[in-house]
């Protein structure tokens, strides 16, 4: 019965991983930093409690998506504190398109793929041990 039981951190640990690399993928892709005056900031609404900023600068737009405003009022205040300012964005060589604001390596992420590896490896030795005592018994 409880032959299977690492097969669900095994499977979120592969899902963990496979996040981990689309991050570390997305921080070694956006590679040259550009300094650059952002033009305007718009507010774009995802919801009722879901505010997102997307900033134009040098002919470029960039989403500033997570972490989303839980309202306009607060969206809007950053959007007229962005306005105008030179800030540093990263770009992607090869795709011009591809701009962040920020670049932050995924420490957060790793370390959960890392647990979860863990108690997959926790269950699978606990499963071998206990069939070991059941044939010597």
């Amino acid at each position: 019965m409880f032959k299977y039981l690492p097969w669900l951190p095994g499977a979120i640990f592969l899902w963990l991983t496979c996040g981990v690399f689309q991050d570390m993928w997305l921080y070694w892709r956006l590679s040259t930093p550009i300094s650059a005056v952002v033009e305007r900031v718009e507010v774009i609404e995802h919801g009722a409690s879901k505010f997102e900023l997307k900033a134009y600068f040098e002919n470029r737009t960039c989403h500033l998506g997570e972490p989303y405003h839980l309202n306009r009022p607060s969206a809007e205040r950053e959007a007229k504190a962005l306005e105008g300012k030179m800030q540093r964005f990263w770009v992607d060589p090869q795709k011009p398109q591809i701009v962040a604001l920020e670049k932050t390596f995924p420490y957060k992420k790793i370390l959960y793929s890392i647990v979860a590896l863990g108690v997959t490896g926790y269950f699978y030795f606990l499963i071998r041990s206990l069939e070991y005592k059941a044939n010597r018994a």
